[in-house]
């Protein structure tokens, strides 16, 4: 008997999940299915280097069931990290959050969507304004520089 091989990568799985890509390798017709095949790939993220972490955020399965969907931007909100605002994994957790922003928003709303979204959405904002103060303190620093730069340049010559 030979190993299935997962139909996105080509590598070798051995549950619901690839444990290369994170992809859906097997069938998830139940919502027990669904939440087994969540649970998988949150363990394998969890149990992964930070370099496969991202990968697995990126290309990892999303339910279609809606407990599961709100299990799986929980797990999103969990790996953003206020202080690495730029890193990959927070990069791969917010669109990874985005995604399932938007298939809830697909959904009929109803008092449990409603607050997972405005707790998404609260937390992509947050992010967002973050990671603008981060590249404008950049920008700000890059141009002090490039004043005194100018300035001893000036001082210099100015005779």
């Amino acid at each position: 008997m030979t190993n299935p091989n997962c139909p996105h990568c080509g590598a070798a799985f051995t549950g619901l999940i690839c444990d290369y890509c994170g992809a859906l390798a097997g069938m998830t017709s139940t919502p027990a299915e669904q939440r087994r095949a969540l649970e998988e790939l949150h363990k394998l993220i969890a149990n992964s280097p930070r370099e496969k972490q991202v990968l697995l955020i990126k290309n990892g399965y999303l339910p279609d069931e809606t407990a599961s969907l709100i299990d799986a931007g929980i797990k999103c909100v969990s790996l953003m990290d206020d202080d690495e605002v730029k890193a990959d994994r927070t990069d791969a957790a917010a669109r990874r959050l985005d995604a399932v922003v938007i298939k809830l928003r697909l959904r009929p709303p109803d008092s449990e969507i409603t607050r997972a979204l405005q707790l998404f959405q609260e937390r992509l904002e947050k992010n967002n304004k973050a990671k603008f103060w981060y590249g404008f303190m950049g920008f700000a620093v890059f141009g002090i520089l490039a004043l005194a730069i100018i300035f001893l340049v000036w001082f210099i010559f100015r005779r």
